[in-house]
């Protein structure tokens, strides 16, 4: 089993989707999360192929990389995906280790996958550079159980997913530093 996740700057959530509804799902959490750059985990070549066609037709600037691509064809869409031209990036395991590309703010994982050492290379792929990150793992409702493998093992906590807008509605209220009276030099003490 892998060592604890060391990536602390990665929240870590799950959308808890009927498989035939998961790609319309995917849409709507693109569309509330609005990633700077996203990649979208695959499980198999075909399924990423397919989920590329799929959102291309939804309008959405994506770009797939399997291992079927033609080494050049990959360093292609490799290239837009670093100069921050490509904004979605649907993959599979082919990109989940050895990626270091800054602005990955969302790692993706439309299906779960194989293993929690897989787990853990895929959402590394996200909060690099000293930045946060956000990983969203799709699951059926029988591979819900596959979430709990995952955070026993990595020893994580994944939570259900919520819109950005009903995080904040969640987040402790700021709190107003208290102000003072100046006193007699006319310096304010916070």
């Amino acid at each position: 089993t892998p060592k604890k996740l060391t990536v602390d700057a990665i929240e870590q959530a799950f959308v808890e989707v009927p498989g035939k509804e998961k790609t319309d799902r995917l849409v709507e959490v693109l569309r509330a999360e609005e990633p700077e750059q996203a990649i979208i985990f695959c499980r198999t070549k075909v399924g990423t192929a397919r989920l590329d066609r799929t959102l291309r037709d939804r309008n959405l600037n994506v770009k797939a990389l399997h291992g079927d691509m033609s080494q050049g064809a990959r360093d292609g869409v490799m290239i837009s995906f670093k100069e921050h031209r490509l904004p979605l990036l649907v993959a599979t395991d082919i990109a989940a280790r050895g990626l270091d590309i800054e602005h990955v703010t969302h790692v993706i994982n439309y299906d779960v996958p194989d293993t929690t050492d897989g787990y853990v290379h895929r959402i590394g792929r996200t909060g690099r550079v000293g930045r946060t990150g956000r990983a969203i793992t799709f699951v059926t409702p029988t591979q819900r159980r596959e979430v709990s493998r995952i955070e026993r093992e990595a020893k994580v906590s994944i939570g259900a997913w919520e819109p950005p807008e009903e995080r904040l509605e969640h987040a402790p209220r700021p709190r107003r530093r208290a102000e003072h009276a100046a006193p007699a030099n006319g310096h304010v003490k916070l």
